[in-house]
């Protein structure tokens, strides 16, 4: 209907209060240069106040082989393929746009801009999943099926006939303002390379995949992002790092993901082969930790290094259940640096995230120095509410972290912020509260699951001070804080057991913050 040839830079104004209907033909000859119903080989820029309607019938709806801007009107996009592609850099920085794609809702092969305006997208693409079985012993969704369900991912590589993401960067993608809405078979946002969110509104839903994805790094500093369904909620494929906003997440895997699939033991060492998305392998016994056999070189120390302290294993019941804990429990040898390769990183924001799957899994280190952290994690035992494959440490914050007793992971020692990490047994809707001796509350919240164990840190938590954790107003443990990591009770029993003994599994909880308050 429009096709730029030459120019330096080309406006459509929507004039005030016209309706302006654009729509290309049934098909485009095999030579022919364009692929859309506006195609543009220069600049191009939508302003004004009106409104103006595009149909793609054949390929995309608008296409720019350099920059692209919508700054005013009201936008609306059908195409078979994507509703906008650009070459070069794409900015929504004011208007109202909305798309109906079959392909990508707004795709930029460079940079994707936003700063101001409203974006709508509804992508119509099938993607297929991978069914991928389930291996017992708690596995991803925690249970034995004789028909696996479908829970694996389409391969990271898009092709023209899979590709139905919301937005999507070559680049880099770029998010300050403005209000994106996404409803997508595929994943909602994601980057080829870097990807900062520093303001705006998210509101995401994907059926089959991801809400948001960097290739590299994801970096939050503020906003509102709301991934109300995904199958993971946010993942980098290197470092994650969040210093503001306000998140909220639910997922039917892992809630926040840096590194991609795999599991890893940390320190290099190299689990035995094993299906994939099967269990990790390997069972504590009493406390002398995980019995591995020797590893290559970079594996699990089974003793500390030259130089370093000794880190002996808290006094506790011996764990009859067998479940697996790390961290900070002299279950694997503890890392003392950062990963630079995939770390996650919290020092603000306000999050919230509700995962069947790890609650926050890094491939590398994780480490959380402030904001508000609150987890309602896996009801069954192959995953944890925090996971991590190299140093954790909690230095700062308010961190509620629920789940099953299946496989917890604890934080350092020397974390700088005092942690309770306690096994208790609480059903979907228990109230857990923590006390100190004087009666002094620090903590309440309300589970969304069951429960068995609750890991709580906050900068009130006082060493040498006795605290009891009640649920439902029953007292179910208690202990002293004498270190940086306080362990009370045992995994044996509870919600979640290994291999889902002692425990069931009950629907996801409707899509919304839970009732609760870490005081």
């Amino acid at each position: 209907a429009i096709y730029v040839s030459e120019a330096d830079k080309v406006y459509i104004t929507l004039e005030d209060g016209t309706n302006n209907r654009l729509s290309d033909g049934g098909e485009y000859s095999e030579s022919a240069e364009t692929n859309a119903c506006i195609h543009s080989k220069t600049d191009l820029e939508i302003d004004g106040n009106g409104s103006l309607t595009v149909n793609g019938n054949v390929h995309n709806g608008i296409s720019a082989k350099d920059d692209f801007e919508i700054s005013g009107g009201a936008v609306n996009i059908t195409a078979v393929n994507d509703g906008i592609h650009v070459n070069d850099t794409a900015e929504v920085n004011g208007g109202s746009v909305s798309i109906t794609a079959g392909g990508d809702g707004i795709q930029s092969e460079s940079i994707l801009d936003i700063t101001d305006g409203s974006i709508s997208v509804e992508c119509t693409g099938e993607v297929t999943v991978t069914d991928t079985p389930m291996f017992g012993m708690g596995g991803r969704a925690g249970r034995i099926t004789s028909e696996p369900e479908p829970t694996g991912e389409p391969a990271d590589e898009d092709t023209e006939d899979t590709s139905s993401k919301g937005i999507k960067a070559g680049w880099m993608l770029d998010i300050s303002g403005g209000e994106v809405t996404i409803n997508s078979n595929d994943t909602c946002v994601k980057c080829d390379s870097e990807l900062n969110i520093s303001g705006g509104t998210l509101t995401l839903t994907s059926d089959k995949k991801k809400g948001i994805k960097g290739m590299e790094d994801v970096n939050i500093s503020g906003g509102k992002i709301d991934i109300k369904k995904s199958t993971e909620g946010i993942e980098t494929k290197r470092i994650m790092t969040i210093s503001g906003g306000d998140i909220d997440v639910i997922a039917s895997d892992d809630g926040f993901n840096a590194g991609g699939d795999g599991m890893g033991f940390g320190g290099g060492m190299q689990p035995p082969e094993r299906p994939e998305d099967g269990i990790r392998p390997g069972a504590m016994e009493g406390e002398q930790g995980l019995q591995m056999p020797e590893s290559p070189e970079g594996g699990i120390r089974p003793e500390p290094m030259e130089g370093e302290p000794d880190r002996q294993p808290l006094e506790r019941p011996a764990d009859e259940a067998g479940m697996m804990h790390r961290g900070g429990m002299g279950g694997r040898a503890e890392a003392t640096e950062v990963s630079a390769e995939h770390h996650i990183e919290i020092s603000g924001g306000d999050i919230y995230i509700n995962a069947q799957g790890d609650g926050i899994d890094s491939n590398g280190s994780l480490i959380i120095s402030g904001g508000s952290v609150i987890v309602d994690g896996p009801e069954m035992g192959g995953d944890s509410a925090l996971d991590h494959d190299g140093l954790f440490e909690i230095n700062g914050g308010t961190v509620i972290a629920v789940s099953s007793a299946g496989m917890i992971e604890n934080p350092s020692e020397a974390s700088a912020q005092n942690v309770i990490s306690a096994y208790i047994t609480a059903a979907n809707g228990s109230e857990i509260t923590i006390k100190s001796s004087s009666g002094q509350e620090v903590c309440s919240y309300k589970v969304n699951k069951n429960a068995g164990h609750i890991m709580f840190s906050s900068a009130e938590l006082a060493a040498g001070e006795a605290y009891t954790v009640y649920v439902d107003g029953t007292e179910a443990v208690s202990g002293e804080i004498q270190s940086a990591l306080t362990v009370m009770g045992s995994a044996a029993g509870g919600f979640g057991g290994r291999g889902g003994q002692g425990g069931m599994r009950l629907p996801r909880n409707p899509e919304e913050r839970p009732m609760g308050n870490a005081n």
